[in-house]
């Protein structure tokens, strides 16, 4: 992880930042304060790996290698292919 920066910028990353948003972490405690996942059990990491939005063959990428990682489920959001408007 604490090379991550150098190694996308390596890649031709122009300004690589990962970024965690303060409510997704609160979120992700929130889950265990309340005792959907169990604390014990349950470890809370990120894995370094930006989402590109290039369609459902990244998502099955992101989600395979998260589940390789030792993941048991991933989301997917409705829109993989990008982030465009609604019609």
């Amino acid at each position: 992880m604490t090379d991550t920066r150098r190694r996308l910028l390596d890649m031709g990353y122009q300004n690589p930042i990962i970024l965690l948003h303060p409510w997704r972490m609160k979120q992700h405690e929130k889950v265990l304060e309340d005792g959907v996942l169990d604390p014990e059990t349950t470890v809370v990491s990120i894995f370094p790996s930006p989402m590109h939005y290039a369609g459902p063959t990244e998502v099955q990428w992101h989600a395979k290698a998260r589940i390789s990682a030792g993941a048991n489920s991933y989301i997917v959001g409705r829109d993989p292919a990008g982030m465009g408007l609604d019609p």
